[in-house]
């Protein structure tokens, strides 16, 4: 005979912008944007990881300091053209490649959730 009962389980219902603390709810706004870093061992980070999680503000508003780096770094490269120095769609992943994009992303997230069942 089956057995029957009420579970209570939390689900991600959103987070809070590491920035500016501003709460996004997924129901709201189906997008998380994050900044991710790992450094490998003997550099200058020796074994650091960082994760942000942004809202849309706090994005475009790292995604367009990074294009003013990017601008700033090549500025009198004339060996770059103007389409490198000036990207309109700057680490955008173009359509062709999301399938790609989203198949990594599936077996990282893969990866992720078998190390944090055997954690527990």
């Amino acid at each position: 005979m089956k057995m029957k009962s009420k579970v209570e389980r939390y689900e991600d219902v959103g987070f809070v912008c590491d920035v500016c603390m501003a709460s996004v709810y997924f129901e709201d706004n189906d997008m998380q944007a994050s900044l991710s870093a790992k450094f490998g061992h003997g550099s200058e980070e020796d074994g650091n990881e960082y994760h942000l999680d942004l809202c849309l503000t706090c994005f475009k508003t790292a995604l367009a300091e990074m294009k003013v780096i990017r601008r700033n770094e090549l500025m009198f490269d004339e060996s770059v053209s103007d389409e490198v120095r000036y990207p309109d769609k700057f680490g955008l992943v173009p359509q062709s490649k999301k399938a790609d994009f989203q198949e990594v992303q599936s077996v990282e997230s893969r990866r992720l959730n078998s190390d944090e069942e055997e954690g527990s």
